[in-house]
């Protein structure tokens, strides 16, 4: 038992909505940056709790968020935790957040949400076919 290590897993899935529009900007080396905010509702019971998530995505995906995502659109995020940590100028205290580093985003929605009455053109509808097997099965 003295071997047994704990596995280093940090992966997050959320979903939410935006509570601000992208915050874009360039970075050195001409890498970009987005900063976004998510709400995460959860209802248990006639309570419900709300969750306020900064995300932080990089280079392409930054760009995408920027193009296509506005206040209070619906979105699935994937990304692992990440923590900053700076000195506070006016206390010097030693600050701390914990974010959201994301991979992937994807928006839920293909309407327009945030206000305008406009809406975007839905996707084509694809079939996709399994491969059929037969009987033999493998198993």
């Amino acid at each position: 038992m003295a071997d047994l290590k704990m596995p280093e897993i940090n992966r997050v899935q959320i979903a939410g909505n935006l509570t601000r529009d992208p915050e874009v900007r360039e970075v050195g080396n001409g890498k970009t940056v987005c900063k976004i905010g998510i709400a995460h509702n959860r209802k248990y019971g006639e309570r419900e709790e709300v969750l306020y998530i900064n995300v932080t995505c990089w280079d392409k995906t930054a760009e995408w968020c920027s193009q296509h995502l506005k206040k209070g659109y619906p979105v699935y995020v994937e990304g692992q935790l990440r923590q900053n940590e700076w000195q506070d100028k006016q206390s010097g205290e030693t600050r701390r957040t914990i974010e959201i580093n994301a991979q992937r985003i994807q928006q839920l929605s293909w309407e327009n949400i945030a206000g305008g009455g406009e809406s975007k053109p839905k996707p084509k509808q694809e079939s996709v076919e399994e491969p059929a097997f037969g009987d033999d099965l493998p198993f």
